[in-house]
């Protein structure tokens, strides 16, 4: 896999790291979210290029944590109607107005990472928030190592 890109942080702490709670039907609350780390691009990741052209570039210095998971790191991941239907199945919450509520609390029992797919996002009309291709890492134990950048706020790049 890919290693990985959180930017504004500067470092990763597992007593710092926040449980996955069920919060609203698509997104859960804590863990973290990361994207692909693509130093050779004109970007650094999906999440930097999506960002600079949404918001602009910042105006100061930023932090980034790059990191890797481990070879052994358990992950769901939702690239179709398919993948994500079977996945609300295995592991719903129930029904909130007709709609299958995805349990994120359940999922993290038997996987680390899901890693939602630009393709996804693209054509699954649950994911129209993710605005691109997204990792949320459930399991803190899932990340074999991990090194902080900065980002010069002249260049954006490391």
């Amino acid at each position: 896999m890919e290693k990985q890109i959180i930017i504004d942080k500067s470092m990763l702490d597992k007593n710092k790291f926040k449980p996955i709670e069920d919060w609203i039907l698509n997104k859960p609350s804590g863990g973290l979210w990361s994207s692909d780390y693509t130093p050779d691009e004109e970007y650094l990741s999906f999440w930097h290029e999506y960002s600079v052209k949404t918001y602009g570039d910042s105006n100061h210095d930023l932090e980034a944590v790059i990191f890797e998971f481990k070879d052994d790191a358990r992950i769901l991941t939702i690239n179709s109607r398919d993948d994500w239907e079977l996945a609300q199945r295995r592991f719903s919450k129930g029904r909130l107005f007709k709609t299958k509520h995805f349990s994120f609390e359940k999922a993290s029992m038997y996987y680390d990472i899901i890693h939602v797919t630009a393709n996804a996002v693209d054509t699954i009309s649950d994911f129209w928030s993710y605005a691109i291709d997204s990792k949320i890492i459930m399991n803190f134990d899932c990340i074999k190592s991990w090194d902080s950048i900065m980002l010069s706020k002249n260049t954006q790049t490391a």
